[in-house]
């Protein structure tokens, strides 16, 4: 067969596209803005939810993200993990915007859920059907958040300072008043020591 009558590639959409490389460790980046971001958004989500009277508890920000880390921590970090490598599958396809959108999609369903779990022990649940749709709205807004910044910290690598322009700084500043090349100019005649 020769090379010129080779079969495209189906997935790409263009013929003989090589796959861009994943990230390397994408679970455990995953995993850890889980613990970072997800178990906050979950507990932020039960608290918000309490405030706008969806559900009807007291509890404080703080308390509910206890109860967010002792029900709903480990399916959180676990979930994250896995949005975690969808996304850095995603960023080999269409970089950082599609791993942040794919990550977003996958994140507000299981935010959801995982605000409705958090949410039981605090008892006082909505008693109707558009409550628990408003909870779950809720989560998904909240789940959704949190995907965004696990698909943007999946994604790849990302740019160090030099390549932002941040550091080092282009100009160092000049220390006052000793500037040497200022006094060169005002005295060209003198010779240095």
């Amino acid at each position: 067969m020769s090379e010129g009558a080779r079969a495209p590639d189906r997935r790409s959409g263009r013929p003989d596209r090589r796959k861009a490389r994943i990230p390397r460790h994408a679970f455990w980046k995953g995993a850890a803005t889980g613990i970072l971001v997800g178990i906050p958004a979950v507990a932020f989500g039960v608290w918000l939810s309490a405030r706008v009277g969806i559900t009807d508890h007291d509890a404080g920000l703080i308390e509910c993200l206890r109860m967010a880390v002792l029900f709903a921590g480990v399916a959180t970090v676990l979930t994250a993990g896995g949005v975690g490598r969808l996304a850095a599958e995603a960023s080999s396809e269409g970089g950082r915007p599609r791993a942040v959108m794919v990550a977003a999609r996958a994140m507000a369903p299981a935010g959801a859920a995982l605000v409705i779990i958090a949410a039981i022990p605090h008892g006082e649940l909505p008693m109707t059907p558009g409550g628990w749709v408003a909870l779950a709205v809720v989560g998904a807004i909240v789940g959704a958040g949190s995907g965004a910044v696990i698909g943007s910290a999946c994604a790849g690598e990302l740019p160090t300072l030099q390549e932002l322009g941040v550091w080092p700084p282009t100009e160092w500043p000049v220390p006052w008043p000793f500037d040497d090349d200022a006094k060169k100019d005002e005295r060209p005649d003198e010779k240095p020591p």
